[in-house]
């Protein structure tokens, strides 16, 4: 490999490798910026009182000048009155540039880390936004790729293949199929379905019913605060089911448009206002933890 191809990878790739850190270099750029700035601020400050003392010597010179003329010292033609005032606005001017010069440093590194911070603010922003628009792209796709299935094949066959549900035989030493089971490969699930069992903090060991029943009034209630707010994230449903945050659940949740209302669904329930009339008829018994798949709208962090 020569010389010349060797450099233009090592430039391509610092390059990218600068573009890709760009915010964080900014950042970070921005604030040595600031702390300089301090610095400097605190420095001229120190000679603050040199611009002030010569301010105040010059205008000193034209209130004795003034003086002279009202008690006759000086003739009224030596100087006027205007010419009185034309001196006092100089030596304001002379003043207003020493006290910019003096802190000119510091201006213009206070606007280049304050440029520096909100360069990085925008590229992150811009990076959201395509994120957040490939996720929509990708979710839509899956969704209609679910809908699909559900139509050909039956929504059992959709549930099987996205929990990823194998169905195994179990034999006996004579190789007869004495059971058959389901089993589910939980890694394949997606981030934002849970497991509501014992791992949840208003899990009762002692009631199954209330575990339906609660259940139904968290998602009651996370329908709730929708109507009302119009909005809900992810998050603000796991802590109704006594589960811990995640950062999906921070940006993902569900939006209510000017064309259309969300329905929150935890892929359990039927439709009913009181959580009671679920437990009869509700397929989940309560005795053991249910996977809950929730019908998030997508990314509604940048929607409110």
């Amino acid at each position: 490999m020569s010389i010349k191809s060797t450099l233009v990878k090592t430039a391509a790739k610092s390059g990218l490798f600068l573009k890709k850190h760009s915010p964080e270099i900014l950042t970070y750029s921005g604030l040595v910026l600031g702390v300089a700035a301090t610095v400097t601020a605190c420095r001229s400050t120190m000679h603050i009182d040199d611009v002030k003392k010569n301010h105040e010597t010059e205008m000193s010179r034209v209130e004795t000048l003034e003086k002279m003329v009202d008690n006759g010292e000086l003739d009224d033609g030596d100087f006027t009155v205007n010419e009185a005032a034309s001196s006092k606005q100089i030596i304001y001017m002379r003043t207003t540039v020493a006290y910019a010069k003096l802190y000119a440093p510091t201006i213009i590194l206070t606007g280049l880390s304050i440029a520096c911070i909100l360069s990085a603010h925008n590229i992150l922003q811009t990076r959201y936004t395509a994120v957040a628009s490939a996720f929509a792209a990708v979710s839509a796709k899956f969704s209609d790729y679910r809908e699909r299935v559900v139509a050909q094949y039956g929504e059992e066959v959709d549930q099987k293949f996205y929990q990823n549900i194998d169905t195994v035989e179990v034999t006996d030493d004579k190789g007869k199929v004495i059971e058959t089971k389901k089993e589910q490969n939980v890694q394949t699930l997606s981030p934002t379905d849970k497991w509501f069992g014992p791992d949840s903090q208003i899990w009762d060991n002692e009631s199954p019913d209330m575990n339906t029943v609660m259940l139904k009034s968290a998602l009651d209630r996370a329908q709730n605060k929708l109507d009302y707010t119009g909005h809900l994230f992810l998050n603000d449903v796991y802590r109704l089911l006594g589960l811990p945050d995640t950062k999906e659940g921070a940006v993902l949740g569900w939006i209510n448009t000017p064309d259309r209302d969300s329905i929150v669904d935890f892929g359990v329930f039927g439709c009913s206002d009181d959580p009671w009339d679920n437990v009869k008829d509700c397929p989940w018994d309560g005795k053991e933890e249910i996977l809950l798949q929730f019908n998030c709208d997508g990314i509604v962090y940048d929607q409110i």
